[in-house]
């Protein structure tokens, strides 16, 4: 989770820094200190973290599917440990 927030806060630092080397405007008008080639590259950071970002989410959403699933799992394991235990008490009594 940690791992997520960080580049996500990267992602948003990339973008800031991208919005303010454009300068006042759109970030199409006006001069850049950066080189098309240097934006090139910061572009394709960004898409590549940004990609990133969505596979770990959706990485998590899978992890505690499973967890949700294995905890039903242990839930219903325990009940029929629970039963089989009333019934053998109740033999031998």
């Amino acid at each position: 989770m940690e791992t997520i927030k960080h580049l996500e806060q990267e992602n948003q630092a990339l973008r800031d820094l991208s919005l303010s080397a454009a300068g006042p405007g759109s970030a199409a008008s006006g001069p850049s200190d950066l080189e098309p080639p240097e934006m090139a590259a910061r572009k394709d950071r960004d898409r590549h973290a940004a990609k990133e970002i969505k596979l770990l989410k959706r990485t998590i959403e899978e992890m505690e599917l499973r967890i949700d699933t294995q905890k039903e799992t242990l839930s219903t394991r325990d009940e029929s440990i629970r039963k089989l235990m009333d019934m053998l008490q109740a033999k031998g009594q």
